[in-house]
């Protein structure tokens, strides 16, 4: 944990594994929900994390709503795009279901073809697979969208 404050945690991960990063933070921000009824846990640096309906249910058996989502380097080509711009960024929502079991959704808006990644075709998933960008980016600070063959650093 590198910073916290009475509804927020930021965890570096140190490149280590996602799984065991957006544990720490969703326990972290759970136990802080517990006291102030809501938080926010900020996690970066870390691998490979897997399916984030993972992380929602931890909230959900709390009886705790839950959103979770991600960036990273541009990996998919918007709508339309011959480049790639967007994350592809996962995002998964879960509400506790009182007597039944909790409703979860966790969807990526990418899909694979001959190994490439790309935006579903349609300008709605484009529209989503960049709202889930803004959230997770603005959110922290980093933004993996740049325009078309401009470098990380924002050189073109």
């Amino acid at each position: 944990m590198v910073d916290e404050g009475p509804t927020w945690v930021v965890i570096d991960g140190n490149r280590s594994s996602g799984k065991w990063a957006v544990t720490m933070a969703m326990e972290a921000a759970i136990d802080k929900a517990r006291e102030h009824a809501m938080a926010i846990g900020f996690v970066r640096d870390f691998n490979d994390a897997g399916a984030f309906g993972t992380y929602v249910r931890m909230a959900a058996r709390e009886n705790m709503m839950a959103i979770a989502t991600n960036n990273s380097l541009p990996l998919v080509s918007p709508w339309g795009g011959m480049e790639n711009v967007l994350s592809g960024a996962p995002f998964a929502a879960a509400t506790p279901g009182g007597e039944h079991p909790p409703i979860v959704t966790d969807i990526q808006a990418v899909e694979v073809h001959d190994g490439d990644l790309t935006v579903f075709g349609t300008p709605r998933m484009y529209a989503f697979n960049l709202s889930t960008e803004m959230l997770a980016g603005v959110s922290r600070g980093h933004l993996s969208i740049r325009r078309p063959h401009q470098h990380p650093d924002g050189s073109r």
